[in-house]
């Protein structure tokens, strides 16, 4: 009798810690997500498309306020600019020029149609305010049109990463007088999703010409706001 009640007693004493244990969730760690690629929210392996994702983190790390600067360090993109920060600059995508590259900003194509070419000048502008950059190689005609033949550059403003109120100030300071601040702030509900950013960047810079004398400054002051509402449904 008193060898059953033990192995009673362990039979009990493991289906309470299996119980226990299974109450417990496991942590899931999510991979790499891209919006662009598809329209809709997909990992990174099951996009069928190059894609190349720049966090706010890694901008952080980078320090570079030009953000062609910054993409030009990425596999297959390059860059040629005629100066400093203000100067004009033009990126490539697997040899692909700035009239085959779809360029938007929060959803919002940027390419400047009033050109003899509809390209994007990403000479002025700058990281602060930036919460992510996706950049997809190859041809996206299908879905962003016929100047999406090389490939898109996705960038997104600052948002909050998690329901609540989230904000942000930065201020930076690097060579020829260089100086940089930022300030956001941005609000997330199940429904609403609301954020203002303000940046602003000047720099004394240097002469795009090897021989001269005067330097090319460079003044910035960018304002960005931006708002989503999800209806509900039936």
């Amino acid at each position: 009798m008193q060898r059953i009640s033990c192995i009673a007693l362990i039979a009990a004493l493991a289906a309470s810690a299996t119980t226990g244990y299974a109450q417990e969730p496991d942590d899931i760690l999510l991979e790499d997500i891209t919006v662009t690629a598809s329209t809709e929210t997909v990992e990174l392996g099951r996009t069928g498309a190059t894609v190349s994702v720049v966090t706010a983190e890694d901008l952080a790390k980078t320090g570079d306020k030009s953000v062609a600067s910054l993409l030009a360090r990425l596999p297959g993109v390059s860059m040629a600019r005629s100066g400093g920060l203000g100067a004009q600059a033009a990126l490539r995508l697997r040899g692909l020029s700035g009239p085959y590259i779809g360029v938007r900003i929060d959803g919002i194509d940027v390419a400047d149609p009033s050109g003899v070419q509809c390209t994007y000048d990403f000479g002025s502008t700058t990281a602060g305010g930036i919460s992510r950059i996706e950049v997809l190689r190859g041809s996206q005609s299908a879905l962003f049109g016929s100047e999406a033949i090389g490939g898109v550059v996705e960038i997104t403003s600052f948002r909050a990463s998690e329901e609540g109120t989230e904000a942000k100030v930065s201020l930076e300071a690097g060579s020829y007088s260089t100086l940089s601040g930022t300030a956001a702030v941005a609000m997330k509900t199940d429904r609403v999703e609301l954020a203002f950013t303000a940046s602003r960047t000047v720099a004394d810079g240097f002469s795009a010409y090897t021989g001269g004398t005067e330097d090319d400054a460079f003044r910035s002051t960018n304002l960005t706001f931006f708002g989503s509402y999800k209806s509900q449904t039936a």
